[in-house]
């Protein structure tokens, strides 16, 4: 496992988080009861402390590697799972009856969005501009556009 880790790392951190993901379902089958002891909740804490302490250090998410971003993405996965806090919140029946809808909200919110959108492009008057965040140009529904450096 670290091997694969190493090399995972090395030619494309996004297949270490999966690689993550399987390996703290392994632990969550068979380490379960030890990561809940007193000693390793407190670790726990601690780590998610740090963590965010980094997070909040770093200010901008852009600024970080692809690397480091897996890493803080695996710790956050580790310690919503094995800290019984969090874990207790996301064991609430609102929290599961989120996670069973979320993937269907998932798959239905890009067709609302775009006919939301493209209903108000053609409701909209002719005067009124649209910003795109992509390109940074303003577009009348005349299909001009005027840049906005």
């Amino acid at each position: 496992m670290g091997v694969a880790a190493y090399y995972l790392n090395r030619f494309n951190p996004i297949l270490l988080c999966f690689a993550g993901g399987i390996f703290i379902s392994y632990l969550l089958v068979h380490f379960d009861d030890f990561l809940q002891s007193s000693k390793i909740q407190v670790l726990l804490f601690v780590t998610f402390c740090l963590v965010v302490y980094f997070l909040i250090k770093d200010k901008k998410m852009n600024g970080l590697s692809q690397h480091a971003r897996c890493i803080y993405a695996f710790l956050f996965c580790f310690i919503f799972i094995f800290f019984g806090k969090f874990r207790e919140f996301f064991e609430l029946r609102v929290s599961k009856f989120f996670g069973k809808i979320s993937f269907v909200l998932y798959l239905v919110h890009l067709p609302i969005m775009c006919s939301l959108s493209s209903f108000l492009i053609v409701s909209l008057p002719p005067n009124i501009y649209i910003y795109s965040f992509n390109n940074r140009f303003l577009f009348n529904r005349s299909g001009s556009a005027v840049c906005c450096h």
